[in-house]
């Protein structure tokens, strides 16, 4: 395994671990804003503490090295600007030094995903602003605007982040169940099966013109 693919592989079970833990204690919660500004805090004095570690030992010149080659040349991928940046430092990284850096940017990825949950106001959203009980309506909407390209994944997130992104904007707290949920609906596709959202919207739309 590479040195890349190590740091990737440690970032995802990191990425997964965090998520399944701030998720279960917001769904237990009877106030999800208290669990927020929970995370909110400890994240942040964490991020303080990594960045500390990192300076330390050098390290923060290599992320920033990273970075730059990756935005500077779009013909490089993440992991090609990573072994870029690997040869350019003259020195190899050990795990411990590739977990430190996995956790960096796990934990700086989720706190800006927090930060997006406070509104112009500086409250925390909290209150889901979809209207519709269905949950799986929001999938089917969601998914047929990334189908037709009208919203679109950031570089290095995929199509199931995005549509968990968008539910979060709209403060809604997707089930355990929705990804399983999403794959049943469009696999009923293949039985001329339209959701209800687009037959509603196509109606809404042809009565108020």
């Amino acid at each position: 395994m590479s040195t890349y693919d190590l740091y990737k592989s440690e970032k995802v079970k990191l990425e997964n671990d965090l998520e399944t833990k701030f998720h279960q204690e917001k769904y237990n919660a009877r106030d999800k804003s208290l669990v927020i500004d929970k995370y909110h805090g400890l994240i942040s004095e964490d991020l303080v503490k990594i960045h500390t570690k990192l300076e330390t030992t050098r390290l923060t010149n290599f992320l920033n090295n990273w970075r730059y080659n990756y935005k500077i040349d779009k013909n490089l991928s993440e992991k090609g600007a990573f072994d870029k940046t690997l040869k350019e430092s003259g020195s190899e990284i050990d795990k411990k030094t590739l977990l430190l850096i996995a956790e960096y940017e796990v934990k700086i990825c989720f706190l800006n995903k927090i930060d997006k949950k406070i509104d112009s106001t500086g409250k925390r959203m909290t209150q889901s602003i979809w209207m519709n009980k269905n949950h799986t309506s929001f999938l089917q909407l969601i998914e047929g605007l990334i189908q037709l390209g009208y919203i679109q994944p950031r570089v290095n997130q995929g199509k199931l982040e995005l549509i968990q992104e968008c539910a979060e904007f709209f403060g809604l707290e997707l089930s355990e169940h929705w990804k399983s949920n999403l794959s049943k609906s469009k696999n009923e596709r293949n039985n001329n099966y339209v959701p209800e959202i687009f037959k509603n919207l196509i109606a809404n739309w042809e009565n108020n013109n």
